[in-house]
């Protein structure tokens, strides 16, 4: 239910809406600590999607309302590092922002993807929020927080992300099935690389007791990320605190300490003495621990044994499987959501069971679809027909597993999946259709030839690409979004180019041997398409972007198998 909003907008990122302001005796926030008894400033809540909320408080330029900030467990970074130069991942509305200004740090930099935000903040809103977002001390960047870290020549004292990309859309789950880049391998050794040697990364994550997944997956993370880094000893540096909700279960809030040198006694002692006065729970700290998960995780010598035992996945993310959120293993699919042998279970979790099933039944009308009609009309149908069925099908399904990992994988190079979907999909639409049209021109004798040539070249370049992109990615992430796109745009040229050639040259055999299966061979190649489009994200989502790529070369591969079926040569010849 949606009710009076102050400004309600949209733009190519989302769906905006912000509420006229609210007075409340309780600061806005999940992780103040319940014993904090000060005033709270009146704010206006910003909804992202109708669901991810930052708050826009009241300020005047005065500090002494924010009070609250310093019995925050987001904020126990700024405890440990004074005088710091402080970066923000996704500020919103600006309350990471302030908090960073009541412990008065030195520098101030928030990276906000969403302008529509700043402009909420910064224009909008600026009397409201005291026009934050100009202060001398406060640098907002409207960017991609992965790629600005990556090009920035700078180091910082604390990076801070605080519940970035909290559960939006999870009336379907839909979040669980986002890709999300900040919360990979190859992120968190960014960060790693951009922080000071005596710098801290704090991550703040949802934490359920007795169930904690999104907690033990950050620390996955963090653990992975520091033995590639090739720290010996990462217990050491690293600590989770949690504030619990005093109603239990979901809206507790845990926070990741991370640092590339160990811990210090000091350091160590004035968490727990901040723990005791604000009543956090200490998860771990290298001195104790109250979470028998995430203790026997860390303590774990071989982090994918103790992944595989687990009931939820809680691996490390990676830049191939970027899932952060989907913490269902494939094997659980038929529990529908519900992760045996823990209490509860993920509202995202949900999302799963409706792919999989989605799956299943796509791939059963799928061969109705095909199966019937032949069946239907069995007397126009000869066998000698099938190699070309097959290879139709093929086309189809080829094409869309190898387009839609396209999609997500350029996400990460693109920095948002608007950008990504619209990119891609323009190149490969536009190549292909060039390619298409050129095949034209290639002489009836000779399109057996140029389709195994093309079905050849393409499956190599595809494979090709899955094993060097990643380091291109690396190599170019830092150049400006006009860059990037228009490197993806170069990139996707002899892909799409090669991608719109297999389809016509098929058309163009077929129809010198039985020009009425043209219409039959259409529609096979529509119905693949469409289920290779579910089968996509599910295969990239349980075994990542280059196996569910894989399938597609498979199925050009076996393709170019079918042409040697076709008795193609001979009905060239006759013709």
């Amino acid at each position: 239910p949606q009710k009076r909003a102050s400004f309600e907008g949209w733009n190519a990122l989302s769906r905006i809406i912000v509420s006229s302001p609210i007075s409340s005796r309780r600061p806005p926030g999940w992780g103040v600590s319940d014993n904090y008894r000060g005033k709270s400033p009146s704010y206006m809540v910003l909804r992202i999607d109708g669901k991810a909320a930052t708050p826009i408080s009241a300020y005047d330029g005065g500090l002494k309302v924010f009070e609250f900030l310093r019995h925050d467990v987001t904020a126990l970074a700024h405890y440990l590092k004074r005088d710091a130069s402080v970066l923000i991942i996704g500020p919103g509305g600006g309350r990471d922002v302030l908090a960073a200004k009541v412990f008065d740090q030195r520098e101030i930099y928030g990276v906000e993807i969403n302008p529509l935000i700043v402009w909420l903040v910064k224009d909008r809103f600026k009397e409201f929020a005291g026009d934050l977002y100009r202060d001398p001390e406060v640098n907002i960047i409207i960017d991609e927080a992965r790629s600005y870290i990556t090009r920035s020549e700078r180091t910082f004292d604390i990076i801070q992300a605080s519940l970035i990309d909290t559960w939006a859309a999870s009336a379907a789950g839909a979040y669980t099935l986002s890709e999300n880049n900040l919360y990979t391998k190859e992120a968190f050794l960014i960060y790693l690389a951009h922080l000071e040697p005596d710098g801290i990364l704090t991550m703040s994550r949802w934490y359920i007791p007795g169930n904690p997944g999104e907690t033990l997956r950050l620390v996955s993370l963090a653990l992975t990320a520091l033995r590639e880094a090739g720290i010996e000893a990462p217990e050491q540096h690293l600590m989770v605190v949690t504030k619990l909700n005093p109603r239990g279960g979901a809206g507790s809030v845990a926070t990741l300490l991370l640092k590339k040198s160990p811990f210090s006694d000091h350091e160590i002692q004035t968490v727990h003495d901040i723990a005791q006065r604000e009543g956090f729970q200490l998860l771990y700290t290298p001195w104790t621990s109250t979470d028998k998960d995430i203790a026997a995780l860390i303590a774990a010598n071989d982090l994918p044994a103790f992944w595989h035992k687990y009931p939820l996945d809680i691996s490390a993310p990676t830049d191939d499987r970027p899932f952060f959120f989907n913490m269902m293993k494939m094997t659980d699919f038929f529990h529908g959501g519900r992760i045996p042998e823990t209490s509860g279970s993920y509202a995202n979790m949900e999302a799963v069971s409706v792919i999989g099933g989605l799956s299943v039944a796509m791939l059963l009308l799928s061969l109705l679809s095909i199966v019937v009609p032949l069946r239907l009309r069995r007397r126009d149908w000869d066998n000698k027909y099938s190699p070309f069925l097959l290879y139709f099908a093929c086309l189809g399904l080829g094409f869309i597993m190898i387009e839609v990992p396209a999609v997500q994988r350029f996400i990460l190079f693109l920095g948002h999946p608007v950008y990504a979907l619209s990119v891609v999909l323009f190149s490969l639409l536009l190549f292909s259709s060039v390619g298409s049209f050129l095949t034209r021109f290639v002489p009836s004798a000779h399109a057996s030839d140029w389709l195994r040539i093309v079905l050849l070249l393409l499956c190599g370049l595809t494979v090709l690409y899955t094993l060097v992109l990643p380091s291109v990615f690396s190599k170019f992430i830092g150049l400006n979004l006009a860059s990037r796109i228009m490197l993806s745009i170069l990139l996707l040229l002899p892909m799409g180019f090669l991608m719109g050639m297999p389809f016509p040259l098929g058309i163009s055999l077929l129809r010198a041997r039985a020009e009425s299966m043209i219409p039959w061979m259409w529609g096979i190649n529509g119905v693949t398409s469409v289920l290779g489009s579910v089968l996509a994200i599910a295969l990239a989502i349980a075994l990542g972007f280059s196996r569910a790529t894989m399938v597609g070369v498979i199925s050009y591969l076996i393709a170019f198998l079918t042409i040697f079926a076709t008795g193609t040569e001979k009905a060239i010849s006759l013709r």
